[in-house]
């Protein structure tokens, strides 16, 4: 872990937080907001670092867009447990989720999208926001 480079995307993320709560107004951020901007940032400023370049497998040239497609599913999955926890008892739902196939289709798309596709917090945002939307209704039909 480079810590320079991690400090610089703490800096950068609470940055953008101070700029946000400034223009609206707010004491706090929503969590959802917190999972987007935090996972853009880490991405932004890649603090995962090799430490010899020079003998670098190809499969690690991408080691931070691959740990972070595993962390925003993880933090995916936390935000429906404490979202869904108090209104429907399920056991286990984080280890279910992760564990899913569809959850790793979904980490693979992320995974694909934070290395090929251009992505803005806000397009973070919305992908939290649509998939904790959805989660929900899913839920509340059947």
């Amino acid at each position: 872990m480079n810590e320079e480079l991690l400090w610089r995307a703490v800096l950068d993320y609470f940055a953008d937080i101070a700029r946000m709560k400034a223009f609206h107004e707010h004491n706090h951020i929503q969590v959802d907001k917190i999972i987007a901007y935090e996972t853009f940032w880490l991405l932004r400023n890649h603090p995962i670092q090799i430490d010899k370049p020079d003998i670098i497998d190809y499969k690690y040239v991408h080691i931070n867009e691959y740990i972070l497609s595993y962390f925003f599913i993880k933090k995916l999955a936390k935000r429906l447990d404490k979202k869904f926890n108090a209104n429907i008892q399920i056991d286990d739902l984080i280890d279910k989720f992760e564990d899913h196939e569809l959850s790793d289709e979904f980490r693979k798309k992320l995974y694909y999208t934070f290395r090929f596709r251009p992505y803005t917090q806000q397009s973070l945002l919305l992908l939290v926001e649509g998939f904790i939307t959805a989660a929900e209704f899913t839920l509340q039909v059947t």
